[in-house]
C-alpha cells in the first residue's frame, strides 16, 4: 500500500530510476521522464494512482499489461524493461522513451493517407499482432492513439502502445466480467460490442482494417453521435467503402474491406499476416508500385514535443493539425487513458472518438 510519500524529481525507484520530469497526470495515474542509472539512457516511468491500486481488477490490469508487452518481443511494441510494485509510490511501470507522434497526429497533420503508406502501416503493426497473437495475446484497443510513428532517421518505424486492456486467451484467470464492454466504440467488433471477454484474435483485425479506413479517408465506417447509435452502426456492419466514397483506392480494396469488416467471422481474414499481405498486393494493384510501396518507408514524422501520455510514450508531435473536417479530441498523444475507466466520449458524424471505454 502506498505511503504518503509524494511522485517528485530527484525520487530513485528500484534503486535504478530516478525520476526526472512530470509528462502528464490524470485520474488512472502518471507518466513521468526518468533516468535510468544502470543503462544511462532516460526512459518513461507509468504509475498507477493511489486510488486505482486499491481496485484489485485495475491493479490486476496494470501488471498485466506490462507482462503482456514485455512477452511479445516485437521490435513493433514498445519495449518494457521492469514493472513492480513500490512500497512508497505504488505501481509502476518501466519502460523505453519514444520520439515521434501518434498515427492519429500523423493523419491529422497530413490528410488522408496513400494506400501505399497504409500499407507500410499496416504492414509493421500486424508484424506486431502476430507475435501478439502468437503468445494467445489479444490486444483489444487498436486505433490510430495507439499507433506510435518512431522518428528514426527520417524513416517512420511503427510501435503498438498501451496493452492495458489485453487479453490472454491461455490464461483462464480473466479480470473482465462476462458481458462487459472494453474498447473504443468505433473500433470494436460486433462481438467485442457484446462482450469483450470472449473476442478472439479477429477482434484486432477488425480494428486494424477500420483503421485502415481511417488512413485513407481521416473517418472510420461505423459512426454515429452517441454509443447505440455506433453499437448498432457497428452490428449491421454496413458502410461505404473507401473507392465508392472518396475515389481512393480501388474496386478491390473495396472488397478487401468488405471481408475484413464483415459480420461473418468465418469470412473475415485468418491472420494479421493474411491481413497485410492481401492488402499490400492490393495497394500495389491499385497505382502503388514496388518502388513507391518501398518509399512509402520514409514517413516523415514531425519534431517531437513533450506531450502528456499514459501509453509510455513521452515525446510526440507538437505541429498544428491540417485544416479538415477531423476534429482532435484532445491533442496528439494526450492523456487519453489518463481520463478514467468508464469515459466515453462520441463527437459528431465526421470526428473520430479517441477515448476507450471499460466496463468491470
Amino acid at each position: 500500500m502506498r505511503t504518503s510519500l509524494e511522485l517528485a524529481a530527484g525520487l530513485e525507484l528500484s534503486g535504478s530510476i530516478r525520476l526526472e520530469k512530470k509528462l502528464g497526470e490524470g485520474g488512472m495515474g502518471s507518466v513521468w521522464t526518468a533516468q535510468h542509472l544502470a543503462l544511462h539512457t532516460q526512459v518513461a516511468v507509468k504509475f498507477l494512482a493511489a486510488h486505482m491500486a486499491q481496485d484489485a481488477a485495475a491493479a490486476a490490469r496494470f501488471q498485466r499489461e506490462a507482462m503482456a508487452a514485455a512477452r511479445i518481443k516485437s521490435p513493433h511494441v514498445v519495449q518494457i524493461f521492469d514493472h513492480g510494485v513500490s512500497p512508497e509510490l505504488g505501481p509502476y511501470i518501466v519502460m523505453e522513451l519514444l520520439e515521434g507522434e501518434t498515427l492519429s497526429a500523423f493523419v491529422q497533420r497530413h490528410g488522408r493517407l496513400s494506400p501505399a503508406v497504409t500499407a507500410r502501416i499496416l504492414t509493421q503493426l500486424c508484424r506486431a499482432l502476430s507475435k501478439a497473437h502468437a503468445h494467445g495475446i489479444v490486444h483489444r484497443d487498436i486505433k490510430p492513439d495507439n499507433l506510435f510513428l518512431v522518428d528514426s532517421e527520417r524513416e517512420a518505424f511503427v510501435k503498438v502502445l498501451d496493452f492495458g486492456i489485453a487479453k490472454n486467451l491461455r490464461d483462464e484467470t480473466s479480470v473482465t466480467s462476462t458481458g462487459s464492454m472494453m474498447g473504443t466504440p468505433h473500433y470494436m467488433s460486433p462481438e467485442q460490442m457484446l462482450s469483450s471477454k470472449h473476442v478472439d484474435l479477429r477482434a484486432d483485425l477488425w480494428a486494424t482494417a477500420v483503421l485502415a479506413y481511417h488512413c485513407l479517408t481521416g473517418g472510420v465506417p461505423f459512426d454515429g453521435e452517441t454509443f447505440g447509435a455506433v453499437a448498432v452502426a457497428v452490428t449491421q456492419a454496413q458502410f461505404v467503402p473507401p473507392f465508392a466514397q472518396y475515389g481512393v483506392g480501388s474496386p478491390a480494396l473495396d472488397a478487401w474491406f468488405a471481408r475484413a469488416l464483415s459480420r461473418d467471422l468465418g469470412a473475415r481474414f485468418g491472420s494479421a499476416e493474411e491481413l497485410a499481405d492481401s492488402f499490400v498486393q492490393l495497394a500495389a494493384a491499385a497505382g502503388a508500385s514496388p518502388a513507391l510501396l518501398a518509399a512509402a518507408a520514409t514517413l516523415s514524422t514531425g519534431p517531437g514535443l513533450p506531450a502528456p501520455t499514459f501509453n509510455g510514450v513521452a515525446n510526440t508531435n507538437g505541429g498544428k493539425p491540417v485544416a479538415r473536417s477531423l476534429v482532435p479530441v484532445l491533442a496528439a498523444a494526450s492523456a487519453v487513458a489518463l481520463l478514467g475507466v468508464g469515459t466515453l466520449v462520441l463527437l459528431g458524424s465526421h470526428d473520430t472518438p479517441t477515448t476507450p471505454i471499460s466496463a468491470t
